[in-house]
């Protein structure tokens, strides 16, 4: 970019799509590995450079998904909403966060859906605020954390906080169904596992 003579008017953005391989050492404090539910699986470093907008530097704690680059990049480039192709898009532009501006993602909700059984049992997840919640279809269980006092996901408190885990079992099972997932289904019964809060 440097010996094109085109960085000052170029956006480079780095990320990786998953956490580490599971051949590789874990990312401690992080609990588990690439595919994982946990956030050693799902957590990953994001570093921008856009001269003259993102101070060289600086840091943000708000989190971002992926289905938020491509309204992201639309704004970077210019792209006016009602020009945007393909109808509704997933995501939110993190502009804000790259020019520094406040940006409170507590009332957010963050989705993962992953439905097969390739390194690790099918599983949905939510993410709200500080407290996350991981269904598994196998057996149905449910884990619940708060990553701000576990960063590591040690304790499941789904039995000693059973409000808030119904409360995010209903929210991922309408938020699934909203987008209209497809459920793991039994390979010996045929029938399609229940999604979270059925």
């Amino acid at each position: 970019v440097r010996e094109l003579g085109i960085e000052k008017n170029t956006v480079i953005i780095f990320m990786s799509d998953n956490g580490a391989p599971s051949q590789c050492p874990q990312n401690l404090p992080l609990r588990g590995h690439k595919i994982d539910p946990y956030e050693g699986g799902i957590r990953d470093p994001l570093i921008v450079k856009w001269p003259g907008v993102v101070e060289e530097g600086s840091l943000c704690n708000e989190p971002v998904i992926i289905e938020d680059f491509f309204p992201t990049i639309l704004e970077i480039a210019g792209v006016r909403k009602y020009e945007q192709p393909g109808g509704e898009i997933d995501g939110r532009s993190f502009v804000p966060n790259l020019k520094g501006k406040k940006v409170n993602s507590q009332n957010r909700d963050f989705f993962w859906h992953f439905p097969h059984n390739y390194g690790s049992e099918p599983y949905s997840v939510i993410r709200k605020g500080d407290w996350k919640l991981i269904y598994w279809y196998l057996d149905g269980k449910t884990e619940l954390f708060n990553i701000q006092d576990d960063i590591g996901e040690r304790k499941d408190l789904s039995s000693t906080c059973p409000e808030i885990t119904v409360d995010l079992s209903k929210k991922l099972g309408r938020y699934l169904n909203s987008v209209g997932v497809k459920a793991p289904i039994d390979k010996l019964t045929r029938i399609a596992r229940p999604l979270p809060g059925e």
